[in-house]
């Protein structure tokens, strides 16, 4: 199971090709879970969530079950962790985030992103034109 480095609520990000990524908002159940299924998870401030959090998690885990998809929803400290356990990462996104720690040793530090964003440009090949 992929557990995000991002910090809850980071918010923006990119995709490969540089198109902005938003994490959705705890409000919108669909949103936050084809979010986790494309992506394996997110997480919330749990000062984001509405006040009834049985409700809220019920309200997920519905939406989940209508495009029969699995979810685990924890609650750890001040965060809440939408998870996918079925989610499985790419090879792209492994190296991403081998790239996320090795930078935490570094002056500079990468974010998920960025380094997704390098692995999937590191993979693009230039064909030659045929004459």
């Amino acid at each position: 199971m992929l557990v995000p480095l991002a910090p809850p609520g980071a918010g923006l990000g990119a995709d490969f090709v540089g198109r902005p990524v938003r994490e959705p908002t705890p409000f919108d159940p669909r949103a936050v879970v084809d979010f986790v299924r494309a992506r394996g998870s997110v997480a919330f401030p749990s000062a984001s969530l509405p006040p009834d959090f049985l409700d809220w998690r019920r309200n997920l885990r519905r939406a989940a079950k209508q495009i029969d998809m699995r979810i685990s929803v924890l609650q750890r400290a001040d965060v809440v962790w939408v998870l996918n356990p079925d989610y499985e990462p790419s090879d792209a996104e492994m190296a991403a985030i081998m790239d996320v720690v090795g930078s935490l040793v570094e002056p500079e530090t990468v974010d998920f992103e960025t380094a997704l964003h390098r692995q999937h440009r590191n993979r693009l090949r230039v064909v030659p034109e045929e004459d």
